[in-house]
This record gives C-alpha cells, structure tokens and sequence, in this order.
C-alpha cells in the first residue's frame, strides 16, 4: 500500500510538472500570436501557476495520500488554459483571475483538512440540494443579483462579484453523487415500462431527475446555457457510472438533442454562437 501511495504521487507530481509547462507554452503562444513577442512576465507567470500547484500536491500528499493522481494535475491543466483564453481576451483580468486561482487552491487544501472522510458527505445530501438550488436562486435577489451579456447569472455583494451558480454545481455534484450511492442498485433495476423504455420505480428515480430538472430548469431560465449543459453531462455520466445502463445515456442523448435545437431556437446568442463555430472565418465575425 505504501508502494502504491508513493507510486501515485509521483506520478501527480510529474504531469504536474507536464500541465505548468504545457500552460505555460500556451500562455508564450498567446502572446506570439497577439503581439509577435513572448509575455513579458512568463516567467512570473510559470513560478506562479507551479507554486499553487505544488503547494495543492504537498496538501493531497499529507491529507488523502490514496487520492487518485490524475484529477489533480488535470484540474491544474484546464485551470492554466483557462487563465491563458481569459487573459488573451482580456489582460485586464489577468490579476482577478490570478487571485481566484489562488483562492482556488486555498480552498482546495482547506477541504482536505476538513473533509477527511468524504463518504461523510453523503449524509447531508439533500442539505447540499437546497445549498445549490438556493444558490442558483441568488442572482434573481433584487439588489444582489444583476444580468450581464444577456445572462442572470452574477451577483454582488460589497466589492465582490461573483457567479452563485459555480458553487451550485459543486453542492449539486455532492447531492448527485450521494444519492447514486444510496440507490444505485434500485435505480439499475427495470420495473415499469414506458414506451420502448424500461426505467426503475418513479419513487426511486423521482427525486433525481425532480432536482436535477429543477437545477436546469433555473439555469435555463438565466439563459446560463453553458452550465446548463454542464451539469446535464456531468448528471449523465454520473447515473451511467452508477447503474451501467446503457439506456440512460440514449435517453439522454436525445434529451440533449430536443434541448439544444430549443435553445438553438430560441435564444439569439446561442444561434450567434453556433453560427460563428461553423463559419469562424466569417468577416462579420471577425470585425
């Protein structure tokens, strides 16, 4: 075991090592691309993103030696290539995006600390649905929550703004994860039929899909699409995991299918969205 645990830790701290440099040979490629030049503060930029990261590897390597060695190094990479698409549209917002990365990773460590067991979550489940169905019910507080490029989704509170709906997810996540893991044996077994479909006793299913159309059903409503999709795959994926049926990802799949010709239609931004990804070269995009 203690093989094991050594094994995995190495091996996070060289793709750790892997994901710095590809962020920070992206970040260099930004750069060329927007001024002919590198960044002048690349090398700034390398230390920075390595240090959080190193420092979040010496915290699993403390606190929860039998993590998986892949998800931390992961996260890092699609954080720096995050940092690098915000900051190439915008430097302004390099130095707030370096803060919530660092914020990020504090709070990252601190829940290692506290949550030592993370099957003790599963308890407070639905404490954790009404967090993240509150949470996504900010942004509509008259005098907290305000619309921005046509999207609900931002609050503010003193100096801070901020989106709700990201920590939603995350309280959503842990609502989904300890539901299946209660009922994943009921929700794999068939009992009624509906149509060509066999799905399991509504009692069991019913909670389920009631908070997470709720959750989508508000995010919809915010025109905060992304997200929306977001969570219906994360959700997919999860009971797919959970139960090994092949039928909830074809179900899903064609839900996905009637939603985004709804949202296709029905929204202009998202049409506007489509319609520059199938013809990016387009002048009038690009003017």
């Amino acid at each position: 075991m203690t093989q094991v645990r050594s094994l995995r830790r190495r091996v996070e701290l060289g793709l750790i090592v892997l994901a710095v440099v590809i962020t920070a040979s992206a970040y260099g490629l930004a750069g060329l691309g927007t001024t002919a030049s590198l960044p002048a503060d690349i090398v700034g930029f390398l230390v920075m993103v390595l240090a959080l990261l190193i420092a979040a590897h010496l915290a699993v390597r403390r606190f929860a030696p039998n993590a998986d060695g892949l998800i931390l190094p992961m996260a890092g990479l699609l954080n720096g290539l995050g940092y690098v698409f915000v900051v190439r549209l915008d430097p302004e917002l390099a130095a707030p995006q370096t803060t919530w990365m660092a914020l990020g990773i504090v709070a990252f460590i601190g829940v290692l600390v506290v949550v030592r067991r993370p099957r003790d979550l599963e308890r407070y489940r639905y404490t954790f649905l009404f967090i993240g169905i509150g949470l996504l019910l900010v942004p509509f507080i008259p005098g907290i929550g305000f619309e921005n490029l046509g999207a609900r989704i931002w609050a503010r509170v003193g100096p801070i703004t901020f989106q709700p709906g990201e920590f939603a997810k995350i309280a959503l996540i842990i609502f989904f994860a300890g539901y299946l893991v209660e009922n994943r044996e009921l929700l794999a077994v068939s009992t009624r039929r509906i149509g060509p479909l066999m799905l399991p006793d509504p009692k069991h299913l019913g909670p389920l899909l009631l908070a997470w159309g709720g959750a989508l059903g508000i995010m919809v409503f915010q025109k905060e699409l992304g997200s929306s999709l977001l969570l219906f795959t994360v959700f997919l994926v999860m009971v797919w995991v959970a139960t090994e049926r092949w039928s909830y990802l074809v179900l899903g799949f064609g839900l996905f299918a009637v939603g985004a010709y709804f949202a296709y239609s029905s929204f202009s931004h998202v049409a506007k969205r489509v319609d520059v990804w199938l013809d990016p070269w387009n002048p009038e995009y690009l003017g």
